[in-house]
């Protein structure tokens, strides 16, 4: 009953779109066969409303239907004072069956408690007469049953039939009233009968679209056009059928369609917004100078479809509208709508724009951080350059990776484990060992944490004898459509603290222990750039140095400092517990662009450490 009543207000509200077209923000038409298939529209609209909630008539179905159609009509296309008051009528209805729910939920409850008092009292009673010896009584009282209690549960069942009844006669005068309107407006707007759907058409639309292969599903699809001219749902997926067997053109025609269709009906419509997207998005392909202009249109249908913000922040920021295309991204950030993806296009679009400030305000927030995938920190760094990074950076890419060597009895396993922000999954590995290069790692998940070994990648001078000092080790991760990017690894002492993983909430300081070393991220090697990491056995001051890769130009030679290489201090503490890192006193070593930042090898008596190649 309730699907009904929410169906029957779905469709006098969406009936009151058929004036959609005289709103002042709305085209006109001169052509009164235009305003026809409007009323057609809005009658469409009505009829898959009531079909959707009788075949799924669940309180969710009612809500979206109630908030996405009911709640966000374009009330400037109402002209008629007879369809406001309907509207008004249908609004008491669904205010009328929420009360009467709740007076059904409380009759219940009373029954329940009413029950349990009666129940529980009998037995009470009936306890203490036999504790007291008052076996006549209790005789005389003997034990309750459902008959006991059936005069309680008709009264109840006759309070909910009154409440359903009320509802029911005022179902049946709004469905006349409904009714009533229906026929009225069919009449005045003259909609010939075949631009209006049935239930048996919108039968066979969901079994289209349920079909997988989509060559078949566009045949489905084209022999229902006769019965589907009026209904903009239907362009929608006949025009992401086209768009999904490549045929550009239909597609676009189609979009336009649904853009002609459609327009007007809703205050948001997110449908639109997305068809409009993606015609932006195929006028861009082709070259059409209207890509730009199609793309700010599809912002103005919705500001909650996150897929079409980023289709028109990315279409946008390519023609020059930077302020636009920002402002389409942080709509998805700001209502935290798929808020990984849309960092990633702000951070593509403050590079294109040169907005440099604005990056490294972004770049410097811990939680960003710990959202952006690392392959795009990294391009942010590329394109900062020298001394631009910020310092979080420098620490979040320390924490989030690093490697240990597991001794065996013969050749030694190498195993990295990175934070899920390394889509490691998405690269193909491979670890260079001095200069050697070892594939086929095992990829595996371990504390929500991405693990790569290497089985017997070396051997490190076995379990009674110390780790080589001359072995140099760099992982290589090759992104999709990314060039390599060499992450060369320091070996630092076996009870340093080597990793804390970013989403992990109960972050706490891990030590591996290990024999055979821990090895952190020295360097990174990366579209021609590198960044420093660890310097001298200390992480970076500066959140690292960015410098040009010169391979002709031999690095200059550094005389060892006196200073034992020491292990970063501590580097993986979260920001809320974490003191901030000592650095040296000395000042830091003059780099110049187009020199590769040199890491020497140092001698003390006590811990020893491995100087990444600069060439693996």
């Amino acid at each position: 009953m309730r699907a009904l009543i929410i169906s029957l207000t779905i469709s006098i509200f969406l009936t009151t779109a058929v004036g959609a077209e005289e709103a002042s923000n709305v085209p006109r038409s001169p052509n009164s066969d235009s305003r026809d298939r409007a009323a057609a529209v809005a009658l469409n609209y009505c009829r898959a409303a009531f079909f959707r909630i009788k075949r799924n008539g669940t309180k969710p179905v009612l809500v979206e239907e109630q908030e996405n159609i009911l709640n966000n009509l374009n009330l400037n296309g109402i002209a008629d004072q007879e369809v406001v008051t309907l509207y008004t009528k249908v609004l008491e209805e669904i205010g009328g069956e929420t009360i009467a729910e709740k007076e059904r939920q409380h009759l219940k409850s009373e029954f329940r408690r009413n029950l349990g008092r009666q129940a529980m009292a009998s037995a009470f009673l009936l306890s203490t007469q036999v504790t007291t010896f008052q076996y006549g009584e209790a005789l005389r009282t003997g034990a309750g049953s459902w008959w006991d209690y059936r005069n309680l549960k008709t009264n109840t069942d006759h309070a909910v039939w009154n409440i359903e009844k009320s509802r029911m006669v005022q179902v049946v005068n709004s469905s006349s009233q409904f009714l009533d309107t229906f026929w009225k407006m069919i009449q005045k707007k003259n909609i010939p009968d075949r631009w209006l759907i049935r239930c048996a058409d919108l039968d066979s639309l969901d079994a289209a679209l349920n079909e997988t292969d989509p060559e078949i599903r566009l045949r489905l699809l084209q022999r229902l056009e006769k019965f589907m001219e009026c209904y903009p749902p239907y362009w929608y997926h006949v025009a992401r059928t086209h768009q999904a067997l490549g045929d550009w053109d239909k597609a676009a025609e189609t979009y336009e369609n649904l853009a002609n269709y459609g327009a007007g009906h809703f205050r948001r419509d997110e449908m639109l917004a997305a068809g409009v997207a993606n015609l932006a998005a195929i006028q861009d392909f082709q070259g059409n100078r209207e890509a730009a202009r199609t793309a700010q249109e599809a912002l103005g249908y919705a500001d909650t479809a996150w897929q079409a913000n980023l289709v028109c922040a990315r279409i946008l920021a390519k023609h020059g509208k930077y302020e636009l295309a920002e402002e389409a991204a942080l709509r998805n950030i700001d209502a935290r709508l798929e808020r990984t993806q849309s960092l990633v296009a702000l951070m593509t679009i403050y590079q294109d724009s040169g907005e440099r400030e604005k990056l490294i305000h972004w770049l410097r927030d811990e939680q960003v951080l710990g959202q952006i995938p690392v392959p795009a920190v990294l391009r942010a760094c590329t394109y900062l350059g020298s001394d631009e990074v910020p310092t979080m950076v420098n620490r979040h890419l320390l924490r989030t990776l690093f490697g240990y060597a597991d001794m065996n009895l013969g050749m030694d396993d190498i195993v990295f484990r990175a934070d899920p922000l390394w889509q490691i999954g998405t690269a193909k590995v491979s670890l260079l060992i001095n200069g050697r290069t070892v594939h086929a790692p095992e990829l595996g998940q371990k504390n929500d944490a991405a693990e790569v070994r290497f089985r017997d990648a070396v051997q490190l001078g076995g379990i009674f004898s110390s780790t080589p000092r001359s072995t140099k080790i760099a992982l290589v991760l090759k992104y999709p459509h990314m060039q390599p990017t060499v992450l060369h690894l320091r070996r630092v002492p076996s009870n340093a603290v080597t990793a804390i993983w970013q989403n992990d909430d109960a972050r706490q300081p891990s030590q591996l222990g290990r024999r055979g070393g821990n090895y952190l991220v020295s360097d990174i090697k990366f579209e021609g750039r590198q960044l420093s990491l660890i310097r001298y056995g200390r992480p970076t001051r500066s959140g690292g140095r960015l410098v040009k890769t010169s391979p002709t130009q031999p690095a200059p030679s550094k005389v060892a400092d006196d200073t034992p290489i020491t292990p970063p201090t501590n580097p993986f503490l979260p920001a809320s517990s974490k003191k901030e890192i000592e650095t040296e006193t000395k000042p830091t070593p003059t780099i110049k662009i187009g020199e590769v930042t040199p890491i020497t090898e140092t001698k003390s008596t006590g811990t020893t450490a491995d100087s990444p190649s600069q060439n693996p």
